[in-house]
């Protein structure tokens, strides 16, 4: 009975996730990054590894938030756990510069390896591109151990969400109505 009842509750919520999620891509296609942001918040924070992508890119390149490596780092390694393309390849480049994260040619390699693994058509062969061109630094050992890691991945959908006592510094009013005076 649980289990109707929870699926229930899902099926009526999903449409209020889509929703929100295009709003999202919409918002951070018209450039309103920091509005974007803030709705990728809500659904990371349920757990949208694509959510949690985004935010992970808005990081990395401060659109709408702070530039934070680590921010970025962390959004793109719950995304990835989750068995996520794009933010295994994204956190894999991370891993390779050593940006919000120490520099791990093995880590490196192996979030490439499972990008590459499932990348989308258009992206397949840039991607295996780069992670050959990350393969090529490492010693045999440590191509040796990046892929056991790789093979051995399963994916786990146990992220750290934002402790308590952490609280993410979005963009305030004044910001948004900078954005919308940007856009006339």
């Amino acid at each position: 009975m649980r289990a109707l009842f929870r699926g229930c509750l899902l099926a009526l919520s999903l449409p209020t996730i889509a929703h929100a999620a295009d709003a999202a891509e919409r918002d951070y296609l018209n450039g309103r990054y920091g509005e974007s942001a803030r709705l990728y918040l809500a659904e990371a924070e349920r757990g949208s590894a694509i959510a949690e992508t985004h935010l992970g890119y808005q990081f990395q390149y401060g659109l709408g938030l702070p530039q934070s490596y680590e921010e970025a780092a962390r959004w793109y390694a719950c995304a990835s756990e989750q068995g996520e393309p794009n933010a295994q390849f994204y956190l894999g480049q991370l891993y390779d510069r050593g940006q919000g994260v120490p520099e791990d040619p093995v880590e490196a390699g192996k979030w490439l390896d499972l990008a590459a693994a499932h990348a989308p058509t258009s992206r397949g062969e840039y991607w295996r591109t780069m992670r050959d061109e990350i393969d090529g630094k490492m010693t045999l050992d440590e191509l040796s151990e990046a892929r056991r890691r790789a093979v051995a991945w399963r994916p786990s959908f146990a992220c750290a969400p934002l402790l308590e006592s952490e609280e993410l510094q979005l963009p305030t009013h004044k910001d948004r109505r900078r954005e919308a005076d940007s856009e006339r």
